[in-house]
C-alpha cells in the first residue's frame, strides 16, 4: 500500500474515531474501504489522474483537522464579547457623548 495513502488514512481515522455521534463508523466499514484502496482497481478506471485518490484523501483529512480546530477555537472564544464603550475604554479612548434630542 502506498505510504502516503496510509498516512492519509491514519489522519482521517484519528479525526473521525473520537467523535461519538458517528455511529456509522464501524470496524467492518474501514476494513472494506482499506481493502478497496489496496486493490486499487476502480480508482484508475473512474479517475483520470493516478494520484487523484490520494489527493482527495489528503484533502478530506485536512478538512477534518481544520474543522476540529475551528470548533475548538469557537468553543474557547465564545461569549465574552465587549461592547464598543468597554473596548474603547480598554485602549484609552473615549467615545463622543450621545445627544438626547437627536432622532
Amino acid at each position: 500500500m502506498n505510504s502516503r495513502l496510509a498516512v492519509n488514512f491514519r489522519k482521517i481515522f484519528k479525526e473521525i474515531l473520537p467523535i461519538p455521534e458517528k455511529n456509522f463508523l464501524e470496524k467492518d466499514f474501514y476494513l472494506k474501504k482499506l481493502s478497496s484502496y489496496q486493490k486499487n482497481t476502480s480508482s484508475n478506471i473512474i479517475i483520470n489522474s493516478p494520484n487523484a485518490e490520494d489527493e482527495m484523501n489528503n484533502t478530506y483529512a485536512s478538512y477534518l483537522i481544520a474543522t476540529k480546530r475551528l470548533s475548538s477555537l469557537q468553543e474557547e472564544y465564545k461569549g465574552g464579547e465587549r461592547s464598543i464603550e468597554e473596548s474603547a475604554s480598554l485602549v484609552g479612548l473615549a467615545l463622543p457623548e450621545k445627544r438626547q434630542n437627536e432622532v
